[in-house]
């Protein structure tokens, strides 16, 4: 985990004084999830700059200088905090023998869990335990809290399947947006694809130019191969990134990460 410091914080990067929690894959050393006050955050508070994604340097070196510090006290668990320096790079700044579990929401993945598939596993060698450690969880993080939770996780686009009346079926790639309630789909799209009728309601919505009345039809999705009935809007997105969002009403049982992206590997 890689913690920031804030304005909240006085500059300090204590979790519980305000700062951040990044969570860091351990195969790559990129970020991908963050924690603010215990709560999921996707930008550094105030700026639009991503808190996914950042390449951590010497991030080998990194883990190896944890596993070094751990042993040389021995310390079977061990949390060690190392900073960054500019010359010396990785530098032991201490070992804690109670470290702070909030580790577990920058990651997203329980800790117990973890615990349980190391649990008897023995290595004589630092870079034989951190080679093991990345096979372990590295770049697998989604795949365990599945496994864990029985919940797929989604990332901020997917490719839906949406389908016809006649049972045609069309492929588009959605935007996955918790901030949204109700999915939406591009009206020039429904209309190609013939699903623009029967309109069963009209929707009233509050967006950054004002209200809106939109239509409101059927329509049957496929996301991450779960079939889901739902009523979706119909609006002009053709000035947008996405011909689709996929709304909050149609992500019961999954669970979102705001870092990963289609195809893209945390």
């Amino acid at each position: 985990m890689l913690r920031l410091p804030t304005e909240q914080s006085d500059g300090r990067a204590n979790l519980h004084t305000g700062g951040i929690g990044v969570g860091i894959d351990l195969t790559q050393g990129l970020t991908t999830s963050a924690i603010l006050n215990g709560h999921p955050i996707e930008f550094i508070p105030g700026k639009r700059l991503s808190l996914s994604g950042i390449k951590l340097p010497h991030w080998e070196e990194v883990l190896l200088t944890a596993v070094r510090a751990a042993r040389a006290i021995d310390l079977t668990f061990a949390g060690v905090d190392i900073a960054l320096d500019r010359d010396d790079g990785p530098v032991v700044l201490e070992i804690n023998a109670r470290p702070g579990l909030d580790i577990q929401l920058a990651n997203l993945a329980p800790l117990r869990s973890r615990l349980r598939r190391v649990e008897g596993l023995t290595s004589t060698r630092p870079a034989k335990a951190v080679k093991l450690a990345q096979q372990l969880f590295g770049s697998d993080i989604d795949q365990e809290i599945e496994d864990i939770s029985g919940r797929a996780v989604l990332g901020i686009e997917e490719q839906i399947t949406v389908f016809a009346s006649n049972g045609e079926a069309h492929t588009v790639l959605a935007k996955v947006d918790t901030g949204a309630w109700r999915t939406t789909l591009d009206s020039s799209l429904a209309q190609q694809w013939n699903l623009h009728e029967p309109v069963i309601d009209m929707s009233q919505v509050r967006g950054a130019l004002g209200q809106d009345t939109r239509p409101v039809v059927e329509l049957t999705l496929k996301l991450h191969g779960r079939l889901i009935k739902t009523k979706a809007s119909l609006a002009d997105r053709t000035h947008m990134n996405y011909d689709m969002i996929i709304g909050r009403r149609d992500l019961k049982g999954f669970l979102v990460d705001p870092s990963k992206r289609l195809g893209v590997s945390k």
